[in-house]
Parts: C-alpha cells; structure tokens; sequence
C-alpha cells in the first residue's frame, strides 16, 4: 500500500495541469477521462468535512475486493484527518435496472458524498437508457450535492471496438447521459488496450505468463493485478479533476427518455396471492438459495418455492413493466404469464452448474401504464426439483411525467390489406413504440434520422422501399398503427432472413392490442442473412378499426432475424 500512495501522490501535481474540455463528446469513442462539470462537490467536502462517504454501485467488478476497496484506501491515506465510510452497494450479474429499484434503501440512505457508477459490463436489463438515467436522477433528486462519476469495466467481447478508440454498447448510451447531464467518466479499457498494443499485458489466462501482466483468468473479473491497474486508472483520474467544476448543487435537465426508472420499486413475493402448493423459503438454511447466497439474497430477498406444475402466484402492481426473479435448475424449468386478460407468455430456463445456481430475473410484455395484475403459473419442472419465485421489480412512469412521447404512426396509419415496410414503425422513442435491446449497432442510413433512434436501419436498394430492420435481439419489439377496413381472415406475409447460428429458433410474433394475433413465425437460418430472403406465412383473423400492431422478435441465441416487410392480404 506505501508503493501505491507513494506513486499516486507523486502524479498528484501532474495531473492538477491538465485543463477541463467540452462536455460534448462523441458517445461513439473512447477516451480514460472526460472530465465535464468533474466532482467538485467531493473536494469542496475535503477541505471542510471530517466525514465522507464514498459509494459505489455497479456489477460484480465492483462487488469484488478490488479497484473500489483500492479507490477507497487511496482515499484514506491521502486525507488522513478525515474519516471514511464505504458503501459498496454493488450486486453480482445484475444492471442499471435493478440499481434503479434499490439504490434508495441500498446506498441512498447512507448519505454518500460521491457516488461511482459502473454498469457497462452488466447492462440496464434491455431498457438501459431508461435504467441509467432513472438511476443518475434519483441520486440528485435524494441530494444534488451528491457528485456521480461512471467507471467504465472491461469484458473481453468488448476488445475489438476499443482497440480501435470505439466505445462499446452500453456505453455509448451512458456517454449520452454524461454529456447531458455533465458527469465525467472513467473509461478503463483505454489502458488496457494500450498494455495489450505494447504487449506488456495478456487480458485473459489460466495461469502466469513470463514478462507479461495477466489481467484475468475468465476475460471478464480481473486478479489482484488487473484491479490495480483499474485502480491506478481511478486514482489518477480522481486528481485530474481536482480544481474541475464549481461546487454547487447539480441541475437535473430535462430527462432524455421520459419513461426513465426513477420511480422503480421492489415488490415482495409476500404481497402475492398464492395457492396452496408454495412454502416459504428458509433463507439461512435452504442449499439451492445458498448455493450463491449475497447475490440470490440480493435479487430475490425472501422468497417461496413449489414441486409442483400449475400453482400459481398473483402480484397485483402498478406501472408499465414488471420483472421476476427466479433461481433455474436444471433444463426444461417453465412458467406462464399473464397480466391481466391478456395472452399467456411463456418463459423457459435452464441452468447445469454443479453446485451453484445464479438466480435470474425475466421481465413480462411492457403495458400501459396503469393498475395490472400478473398471474405466474408453473407449468414444467425438471423431475427433483423447485421453482424458487423472489421479490418483482416494477418500474412505473416517474411522478408527475407529462410525457411529450405519445405514440403517433410514422408518416400515415397504415392500411389493411396492404403492405407495413418495417422501417416505417410508430414514433414515440423507446419503450413506447419500440423495445432496443442491441445498442451497440446504430443505423447505416439517414433514414428517418433525426428522431434518437437506436433501431438498425440498413440501406438494402433491392428490398422493399429501400430499407430493412436488421440484427435484431431476443425480446426486441416495434409497433405499428393499422387501419383494417374490414372483418375477416387474412394471409400475413413476412419477408425475412436469419443468421446460421446455435439457435433452436428464431422469428417474429405478431400481437394485436397486447394480444397474441397469430403463431410464432419461425424463419429459417441462413449462411447469408443479408441475401438469402424468404417469405414466411401465417393466417390471422382481424376485427375492422384501428389497431397497434407489435411485432417482437425471438431467438435462443444471440442474434434474431432481418425483417424488410408484413404484407397483410385479404383471403377470398
């Protein structure tokens, strides 16, 4: 420890040179600091304060002994006269959108002076816009003296992106917030990458490589050297921004997303309606829920269990969306959805791992907003085991939302029979007409541009109008307003092509008004998905009027389908 204060203290001077740039970076690159309005709030405090406390929210990166603990002991030698506390409220293979649901109780209550978020790695759960901004508005709403920095982790899928200064995924939509709302960020994959060029370092071993650090053994949580390295990253950071900013309670702009999760809750698996089949879990002694006890405890918080298939639970809740949590085991373990009198929605899981079981959370079809009831009915268990059901997220609109995001058809309503090009679905952003789960792939035309689209539109001349939706995600949705002008079966056509890939399945389903409109819409792989199109059929019966269509993409693997075109036609 004497070696590293030693060495941070001496770049102290050093980095106070450095002046702060504009706060409008391109979200798309990669750089170690971008300063913006810095964290002058903590260095104010550190001249007048006898005690701070430091907190840290993210990923299991941060849960382990580490860069925090190493952030925070540099803390603590550096300003000997102050006390610190740490709050480490980070969680194991959980996003933003959990952090959303729990960073009041969790680290909130704790009163800290400086907050460092780290998500990248983890994600937002499929909504990350919605989660990171909600999580960043709730820490100013609780106190704006707080100051927020986002640290930005490193997994090993992400190398190629950032060895060329591109930024990765996530974080890309965490470099829009920063720059709206005027937080720095640390990106620790730019020293990575910079030992990996210089061959001093090797991002992923098993075992000890001559002359050379090795970061990690699985690519993704690094050893005690590799943590040091993001500590070092950290600490100099820290000081560059020293006379950056003027202290001062931090302004909340005007939210990016309007449906952001800044009024997220938990819901206790105790507030359900069960039937008679559930017990509680003894949640010091049950195997399977200690199996991996911080991060399930965590997650799922109490919970109950049950042997046997068609026992049910109903969680009556309030908002748009909702998401269970549940402890897999072994393959084929399957449970139904249903919110209030819509269609069932079925989720399967499956999980092999010896002796310990990674809880999971599944989130049911987005509603409007408004009071629901989810039914969650088991309906396969592998023999010799149970189904272990938690506490729901549910993330509701935030209070006092005037949203200007209504959901309007894009250029006209579109007309039954008749052709809906794919490219053409509603506007009303994220989670309103569309669900994006691929953030890290932007489009590749200037169609419909202008309108904060994460969508991948692609330019295809010999498609349909031009345009296609492309690499699509498991759970991606858009929607569409349709007029039907009359009653009556129907043929829909879907031009489509999918990647060859592991995947058992994948295609398209259609709803209606949050129904289900017909069956799945399985398409065939292809060694070519750009090319090798083909169209898939399915018959449908449509009520006249007018209607939104969602269609929602699904996959057991990574990548879904290319959609150019839905051709509605009338049968005789």
């Amino acid at each position: 420890m004497s070696k590293f204060f030693w060495i941070t203290t001496t770049l102290f001077f050093h980095f106070l040179t450095y002046a702060a740039v504009s706060q409008s970076y391109d979200p798309n690159t990669s750089e170690e600091l971008r300063m913006r309005n810095g964290i002058p709030n903590l260095f104010e405090k550190l001249n007048t304060k006898k005690n701070i406390t430091i907190g840290y929210i993210g990923g299991s990166i941060t849960r382990q002994t580490g860069w925090s603990d190493n952030v925070f002991s540099w803390f603590q030698n550096q300003y000997k006269d102050i006390r610190f506390t740490e709050i480490n409220a980070a969680v194991p293979g959980t996003g933003a959108d959990f952090a959303a649901s729990r960073v009041k109780n969790d680290l909130l209550v704790h009163k800290p002076d400086v907050v460092f978020i780290e998500y990248r790695v983890n994600g937002g759960g499929g909504y990350e816009a919605r989660a990171i901004e909600g999580l960043v508005r709730q820490i100013w709403e609780t106190d704006p003296n707080i100051d927020i920095c986002f640290v930005y982790t490193v997994g090993e899928w992400m190398l190629d992106r950032l060895m060329v200064g591109k930024q990765y995924g996530f974080g890309i939509i965490i470099e829009e917030m920063a720059n709206t709302y005027g937080i720095p960020s640390i990106d620790l994959g730019v020293e990575i990458v910079k030992q990996l060029k210089a061959d001093q370092l090797v991002f992923k071993n098993s075992s000890p490589v001559k002359g050379k650090v090795v970061f990690s053994k699985d690519g993704v949580h690094p050893n005690a050297d590799g943590h040091k390295i993001y500590s070092d990253i950290v600490v100099r950071s820290i000081m560059t921004m020293h006379d950056i900013g003027e202290d001062r309670p931090h302004k909340i702009p005007k939210p990016i997303v309007f449906n952001h999760f800044s009024n997220s809750s938990l819901l206790s698996v105790n507030n359900a309606t069960k039937s008679s089949g559930w017990q509680s879990v003894n949640v010091n002694t049950d195997a399977v829920y200690n199996s991996d006890q911080y991060r399930t405890s965590s997650m799922l918080s109490d919970a109950l269990k049950c042997s046997k298939v068609n026992e049910t639970l109903r969680f009556n809740w309030e908002g748009d969306l909702i998401c269970f949590t549940t402890i897999p085991q072994g393959e084929g373990m399957e449970v139904e959805i249903t919110i209030d009198d819509g269609a069932p929605e079925t989720f399967t899981f499956g999980q092999s791992s010896g002796n310990v079981y990674f809880s999971k959370f599944f989130y049911a079809q987005q509603q409007e907003v408004g009071q629901h009831t989810a039914q969650l009915k088991v309906t396969k268990l592998p023999e010799g085991t149970s189904i272990y059901i938690g506490q729901a997220m549910v993330h509701n609109l935030p209070s006092g939302s005037n949203s200007e995001n209504t959901q309007k058809p894009f250029k006209e309503v579109h007309t039954i029979p008749g052709r809906i090009e794919a490219e053409d679905f509603d506007t009303g952003g994220e989670g309103i007409a569309f669900h994006e789960v691929n953030t890290n792939k932007k489009s590749e035309t200037n169609y419909r541009s202008g309108q904060n689209l994460d969508v991948e539109i692609e330019a295809k001349p010999n498609q349909s109008n031009g345009h296609i939706i492309s690499w699509t995600r498991d759970n991606e949705w858009l929607e569409y307003t349709i007029q039907v002008k009359n009653a009556g079966e129907y043929v829909i056509k879907a031009m489509a092509t999918a990647r060859n890939d592991v995947a058992e399945q994948k295609g398209l389903h259609i709803f209606l008004d949050g129904k289900a409109l017909a069956n799945k819409i399985n398409v065939t792989p292809s060694s070519d998905w750009f090319s090798d199109w083909a169209e898939y059929s399915v018959n449908a019966k449509l009520e006249p009027g007018e209607h939104v269509l969602r269609v929602k993409f699904f996959s057991t693997s990574r990548w879904c389908i290319n959609l150019d075109y839905l051709e509605f036609v009338a049968k005789p």
